[in-house]
C-alpha cells in the first residue's frame, strides 16, 4: 500500500472520527461510526499483485495492523475513549480484513450494510470485553451494550453511500485499487 494511500486513508478516519463525535452533541441517538467504515473499506481494498494463483498483497499484514493502530488511536483521542482501546480493535480488525479479503466478495449495498454491521458488533463485543476484564463492573458492560442495535442500524444504513463516497476519494486521488473484497 502506498504511503500517500495510507495517508489518505488516514486522514478520512480522522474526517470520520470528527463527523461522528460532532454530530452527537446534536442527537441523542448512537451516530453510524464512520471511522469503522473507512477501516472496513481500506481491510476490504487492500491490493493484490499477481496472478490468481499467487496472489500477494502490496499491504503486508503488518502495515494493515499498523493503519488500523494508528486510525484506532486518532479515534481514541478524538472520541474520547480510553487510549489504545480501539487502537486494538482496529488493529485486529484490519489485520483480519486484510487475511480474508482474497476470498470474501462484498457485492451489493445489502451486502455491503451487512458487513459493516457484522463488523461493528464484533468491534463493539470485543472492546466491552477487554474493557470488562480490565475494569470487571458489570454496570460498564451493559451500559456499553445499550447503544449497539440503534448504532448497528444507522452503521448498516450509511455503509453502502459511504462506501462509495470513499471508493471514489480513493479513485480521485489516483489510487488504483483492485477491489478484491470489495465491489462497488
Amino acid at each position: 500500500m502506498s504511503g500517500s494511500r495510507v495517508v489518505l486513508l488516514l486522514l478520512l478516519a480522522i474526517l470520520g472520527s470528527i463527523v461522528s463525535t460532532g454530530l452527537s452533541l446534536l442527537t441523542r441517538w448512537p451516530l453510524p461510526d464512520f471511522a469503522l467504515i473507512v477501516a472496513l473499506y481500506a481491510g476490504l481494498t487492500s491490493r493484490h499483485s499477481g496472478g490468481g494463483l499467487a496472489a500477494q498483497r502490496d499491504a503486508s499484514a503488518l502495515g494493515m495492523l499498523a493503519l488500523g493502530a494508528a486510525m484506532g488511536y486518532v479515534s481514541d483521542l478524538i472520541e474520547g475513549t480510553p487510549t489504545g482501546l480501539r487502537a486494538l480493535g482496529f488493529a485486529l480488525l484490519l489485520l483480519f480484513l486484510h487475511r480474508v479479503a482474497a476470498q470474501l466478495l462484498v457485492g451489493g449495498r445489502a451486502a455491503q450494510g451487512a458487513v459493516a454491521a457484522l463488523a461493528l458488533l464484533v468491534l463493539r463485543l470485543m472492546l466491552t470485553v477487554i474493557v470488562f476484564i480490565s475494569d470487571g463492573s458489570r454496570d460498564l458492560l451493559w451500559s456499553g451494550l445499550r447503544s449497539v442495535p440503534m448504532q448497528l442500524v444507522l452503521t448498516a444504513g450509511v455503509a453502502p453511500l459511504t462506501i462509495s463516497v470513499l471508493s471514489r476519494i480513493d479513485a480521485r486521488f489516483g489510487s488504483r485499487v483492485a477491489r478484491p473484497g470489495l465491489w462497488t
